[in-house]
């Protein structure tokens, strides 16, 4: 039973994914929305095309569908148009997950959670929360899907939205079944029944007809472990089958009614399971037999495998191995290239997870080759900036000197050129070495702080003497010229 768990959690998946809206009144086939497509005027009206394009696109083409999303999403960047990027990034996320990419889906729906917090879109919100949640369960980490199926729901109960408050209530029950806390389990199944029921939901109530079915067959597995489940279960095993039945069967009724053939292919297996359990293997053949007719009709591999190795399991406890072996054949056949497809798309994943990973590398390759190009230019930015400031020094030093000389310029005006000139000398050393004193002391201020001091202090003795020699050169250019006016 075990493989039967999740068989009816997808649609409620299906259901609980908050789609993107529908954008136009008149008919949205894929006709009518290329043609809308191609005639858009305006960026929003190929944005809303494309995602409802995509949307419709998502579980039967998937690959195309995600292409569709990921040119709307880069429409609605370029237009920062924040509800198309919601949608997008939602589609993009549906498909990962129809694709079961759950970490890809988890990074989109993640994205799509955070812009919908900054529109203040509760509901929206909410459904984020809820396919957050979803993404968990199927990585079976149920304390976080829990997490995020509470915070859903909290949000429905204020709004008052009591169709996904149902949808919520089954999400926490099928945790909950995962748990084996089954007592937790029904009680959140019957509540979204109830609900459901009162909405006139059909395939809601067929959802969840069947996990509470499946839940009660569940139970009687349990043999010797019924009474950690409760008293009620241990003191009536033999009616949890019956009831199980019951409840397979109504919703069986449901799913024919709304022409689901997809999903009465589980239930028919389902029913099949129960009478295997109760040993009424005629029962169990007939509608084993149903559910590989059905599953063959719509091309449905998986479910058709799982109907043959119920009827391969019926024949050999029937003692007619001839059959068995022919079902179990047929069984091994369609699992085969049920493993080979899910393979190939395993190998298209891979191959395109290689050739986006190829073209990140190639994307950071160049990225660095443009960082060394321009560190280079701007090193050779700075040393001709630096060669330029030595020769303003140098050339500082030569005017002070020779018009010193040759000039009888005031000592105070002297002193200031050499004291601006020491100035400079020591700001352009402090830019050459700052960095490597950075390094070395940690960046820490008070330690930076005494090396400058320090350094200060080796360039004071310096401006001194060179005062000094500048003071000299100008008391003995002031005595020559002194000198030779007495001559003349």
């Amino acid at each position: 039973m075990k493989k039967l768990i999740n068989i009816f959690v997808i649609s409620l998946i299906a259901n609980c994914l908050l789609p993107t809206a529908n954008l136009y009144a008149q008919s949205n086939k894929p006709d009518s929305l290329l043609q809308v497509l191609n005639t858009a005027k305006h960026d929003t009206t190929k944005i809303k095309a494309l995602n409802t394009l995509a949307k419709k696109f998502i579980t039967s083409k998937p690959d195309t569908a995600l292409v569709l999303a990921q040119q709307a999403l880069e429409l609605s960047q370029a237009a920062d148009w924040q509800q198309g990027l919601i949608s997008s990034w939602h589609n993009i996320g549906y498909v990962h997950y129809v694709q079961s990419n759950y970490p890809a889906a988890l990074k989109s729906w993640t994205k799509t959670l955070e812009l919908r917090e900054q529109e203040g879109d509760r509901k929206g919100m909410a459904a984020s929360y809820n396919n957050i949640g979803i993404i968990y369960m199927n990585q079976s980490s149920y304390p976080q899907a829990l997490e995020y199926y509470f915070k859903s729901l909290k949000i429905y109960k204020q709004l008052g939205d009591k169709q996904d408050m149902a949808y919520s209530y089954n999400n926490i029950g099928i945790i909950y079944r995962h748990q084996s806390s089954y007592p937790q389990a029904l009680e959140y199944y019957f509540k979204a029944l109830k609900m459901f029921e009162h909405l006139g939901d059909k395939k809601g109530m067929a959802a969840s007809y069947t996990n509470i079915g499946s839940l009660y067959t569940a139970l009687y597995e349990q043999g010797d472990n019924l009474e950690r489940v409760g008293s009620w279960a241990a003191e009536n095993p033999g009616q949890l089958l019956d009831t199980g039945l019951y409840y397979q069967f109504k919703a069986i009724e449901l799913e024919k009614e709304l022409s689901d053939e997809w999903t009465m292919t589980h239930t028919l297996s389902g029913i099949g399971s129960i009478y295997i359990q109760k040993k009424d293997y005629d029962a169990a053949i007939k509608h084993y037999q149903q559910a590989a007719l059905l599953a063959d009709s719509i091309g449905a591999l998986k479910q058709g495998s799982e109907a043959h190795s119920g009827l391969a399991e019926c024949y050999e406890q029937l003692g007619n191995y001839k059959l068995s072996l022919e079902h179990s054949k047929q069984y091994t056949t369609l699992k085969d290239t049920v493993f080979n497809e899910e393979k190939s798309k395993e190998i298209g994943r891979l191959e395109a997870r290689h050739e986006m990973e190829m073209a990140e590398i190639k994307r950071k390759q160049e990225e660095e080759e443009q960082a060394r190009i321009l560190e280079q230019q701007t090193q050779r930015r700075h040393l001709l900036q630096y060669s330029g400031i030595f020769i303003f020094i140098i050339g500082i030093f030569a005017i002070l000197l020779f018009s010193g000389i040759a000039l009888n310029i005031p000592v105070r005006v002297a002193k200031s050129g050499v004291f601006f000139t020491f100035l400079l000398v020591f700001e352009f050393v402090l830019v050459l070495i700052d960095p490597y004193i950075e390094q070395w002391v940690g960046g820490e201020p008070a330690y930076m702080l005494m090396v400058n001091v320090a350094l200060a202090g080796l360039f004071l003795p310096l401006h001194n003497f060179a005062v000094s020699k500048l003071e000299q050169r100008l008391f003995k250019t002031r005595k020559r010229k002194l000198e030779k006016k007495k001559r003349i």
